[in-house]
């Protein structure tokens, strides 16, 4: 009777499985996801300061809140995204082999783990990717493809070792860190800079671009059920992380990436829950989505005006043409009609003449398609676009099983981060580009497919789409 009650009431049920009280899981599970900051080893510490040190480099400097200002009054004079292309930024490339060396290092260091090539999801990726490379073999740009290769293989580099040492925990806290220490430098670079105005219709640039910021509020709050527990404190540090990643997103007015965070939570709330909660939770959340869409279809016209508004979040754009973006689609698809099948040839497609010829037309710097999936099959073509589709579908069946099976925070993290950059991908292409929302993604992934090596291979349970599978006891779900 004792099991049956802490089965319904623990959002985490590791108490049923190893038969403790809820309250002492709970705390136990709570007090392990921070202790000592959760990284316990020197080279999980050198892997937080290469990596957070290395992606500010590459993918951020100090006065971009002014540069992002100057390309949105776009002249076509001046094109700084064209203007990036053609040049090669020393310190990004000093901490991209930077983070390869800490891969290596990760990969060097002796560690009881293993490899699963027999994974489905390592072979997925690696026919994904395989076609990526190949595609320098047509490509329209070849040392243009090659160079970006160069960038993949390399982040890929830093991804297999750190993911190696690191565990499913570390590396969501690592990332948690991160973009937290990424929101702040920006907040105060604006305010160095006197670009920090919170009213009308500003949006916050910080040290990288709004629709990046947003993403590093995105990963905030689906970190934040992680650490959630009854213990006063957790619940108040969950809550204050949850309100940063809230405060940055409403502060960016991502539409996307505000939509893609409250479909990743509610999946993580979802998954997260147990029995006939995660039954409610999974029904209430459709009910709501249908309630909305009926609303929007049979309002009026001038409630309708009124919604797009509210929408709008205050950017004073046009909500019509998605802020530009149908436009630049239409032309995009235009293009992926001319080598349908196997693409243009990887980031070939966006060289500085394409994307001056984009700018001109639709009045406005455009660094990239602003769809993760038209920009895939551009790179790619459909080919490469259902490798894509397949190499997705496996990370959420994989993600998914893993959590169910082995009821553990950070592999619903994992999923509800997966369902975060599915739809993130609508309508932005940041998780595709070789930056770090991708590294985070593919870091984890990577991860699911190193297993400790058993002492004894009869407690290691044999299902094939389990992953990150640890040296527990299993037990079947009752």
């Amino acid at each position: 009777m004792n099991s049956i009650s802490n089965s319904r009431t623990t959002p985490f049920p590791s108490a049923r499985l190893t038969g403790v009280s809820m309250d002492r899981a709970t705390t136990t599970e709570a007090t392990g996801m921070l202790a000592h900051l959760g990284l316990s080893t020197w080279y999980a510490w050198l892997a937080l300061l290469s990596i957070t040190i290395g992606f500010w480099l590459i993918d951020n400097s100090w006065d971009r809140s002014l540069l992002v200002m100057e390309s949105e009054l776009y002249t076509g004079s001046d094109n700084y995204t064209a203007d990036r292309l053609e040049s090669i930024n020393p310190n990004s490339s000093m901490a991209r082999l930077v983070l390869a060396a800490i891969g290596i290092l990760g990969l060097v260091l002796p560690n009881a783990t293993r490899f699963r090539f027999s994974s489905p999801l390592f072979w997925t990726i690696v026919a994904f990717f395989g076609w990526l490379c190949l595609s320098l073999l047509w490509s329209i740009h070849s040392s243009y493809t090659v160079y970006k290769l160069a960038v993949l293989v390399v982040l890929g580099c830093a991804s297999v070792g750190i993911s190696r040492q690191l565990t499913l925990r570390e590396i969501a806290l690592l990332s948690m860190y991160a973009c937290t220490t990424f929101i702040f430098v920006g907040v105060i670079a604006e305010i160095a800079l006197g670009t920090f105005s919170p009213l009308g219709e500003y949006r916050f640039t910080g040290t990288s671009h709004p629709n990046t910021e947003a993403i590093y509020g995105s990963i905030l709050c689906l970190f934040a059920p992680l650490i959630s527990s009854n213990q006063f404190r957790w619940k108040f540090l969950a809550l204050l992380i949850f309100a940063l990643g809230l405060a940055c997103l409403m502060l960016t007015k991502s539409r996307t990436s505000l939509a893609a965070a409250v479909l990743g939570v509610m999946a993580i709330q979802v998954l997260s829950s147990r029995g006939e909660k995660r039954l409610l939770l999974a029904l209430g959340s459709f009910l709501a989505i249908g309630l909305g869409a009926a609303v929007l279809a049979f309002m009026g016209i001038r409630a309708a005006s009124q919604f797009g508004s509210l929408a709008d979040m205050g950017r004073g754009q046009d909500m019509t043409t998605l802020t530009g973006r149908l436009p630049l689609w239409e032309i995009l698809i235009e293009s992926i009609g001319k080598s349908p099948w196997i693409g243009h040839g990887y980031l070939a497609y966006w060289d500085e003449e394409q994307v001056e010829y984009l700018s001109r037309t639709l009045k406005w710097e455009i660094p990239h398609g602003h769809n993760m999936y038209l920009d895939i099959a551009l790179d790619s073509g459909l080919i490469g676009l259902a490798l894509f589709f397949l190499c997705l579908s496996t990370s959420l069946l994989s993600s998914y099983g893993a959590a169910w099976q082995n009821e553990s925070r950070h592999r619903v993290f994992l999923f509800g981060l997966i369902v975060c950059a599915i739809v993130n991908g609508l309508a932005e292409s940041l998780f595709k580009l070789p930056g770090f929302p991708f590294f985070v993604v593919f870091t984890l992934l990577l991860r699911c497919m190193w297993e400790k090596i058993p002492k004894d291979s009869t407690s290691v349970p044999k299902f094939p789409w389990s992953i990150d599978r640890e040296l527990v006891p299993y037990r079947y779900p009752r």
